[in-house]
């Protein structure tokens, strides 16, 4: 096994990076941007300046980018090319302690499906993982110790890709992600329900964000709610 050491945050390493793929591996058909850092941010107690934060961009979207632009003339040539992408379970559920990791993999994200789209007609393939929270020392040693177990993660990961699947993921994200995917059903309307639950302003034709007091009267219109459309009311008393 050869190895290259090479800061992926910097531009000139990447290049350097891709020079020497092409003197150790020039029949390269495969590119797995794997690279990433994260970091817990509090975005209204900022103590960095921006050169710190950009660094979590540039070796977690930035970088991929530049990459895959640098090897895909190569990769493309190969008649069994691959691009794997690394992106996040954020991408379904926004983390707010790691804006810019939520951000940079969202980029990502973007990215791998325009990617797809664009490479759709040719013989090169494009695969995403969204891997759920595992338990490994990103973002510090000890922060995902309740994660998922590496091991089970990787599995199902290669599994994935002998499946063919573009989109791979695991655990919660599986589940995540797969409903979404699912066309939404809608549900013929009964007369007389209205589950918007929101206060009015004294601007007409507008509203103004739910608060506590609309939460707990909109949890009463959803129990009625259930309960009419099962039936438990009878027509003439109506939802209410």
């Amino acid at each position: 096994m050869l190895t290259y050491k090479a800061d992926l945050s910097s531009p000139d390493d990447r290049e350097a990076l891709k020079t020497w793929v092409d003197d150790n591996f020039s029949d390269l058909d495969i590119l797995f941007n794997d690279a990433g850092i994260q970091r817990w941010i509090n975005l209204q107690n900022l103590k960095h300046d921006w050169s710190w934060y950009h660094q979590e961009l540039a070796v977690n979207l930035e970088a991929q980018l530049h990459l895959t632009f640098l090897f895909l003339p190569q990769i493309t040539a190969q008649p069994n090319g691959a691009f794997i992408n690394i992106s996040s379970g954020l991408v379904i559920n926004n983390g707010a302690w790691v804006p810019v990791y939520t951000a940079s993999k969202n980029g990502v994200h973007g990215f791998t499906q325009a990617l797809r789209l664009q490479l759709q007609d040719t013989a090169t393939k494009v695969f995403e993982i969204l891997p759920p929270a595992v338990n490994t020392n990103l973002g510090g040693a000890g922060e995902h110790n309740y994660g998922n177990d590496l091991d089970e993660f990787a599995d199902a990961v290669i599994q994935q890709l002998q499946d063919d699947l573009p989109e791979i993921t695991f655990a919660s994200s599986w589940d995540q992600l797969r409903l979404i995917k699912q066309p939404t059903k809608r549900r013929p309307r009964r007369p007389g329900i209205c589950l918007r639950i929101t206060r009015p302003l004294r601007t007409p034709n507008r509203c103004q964000p739910r608060r506590d007091a609309d939460l707990k009267f909109g949890r009463r219109v959803v129990t009625i709610a259930r309960r009419y459309l099962k039936g438990s009311r009878s027509a003439d008393q109506g939802p209410w």
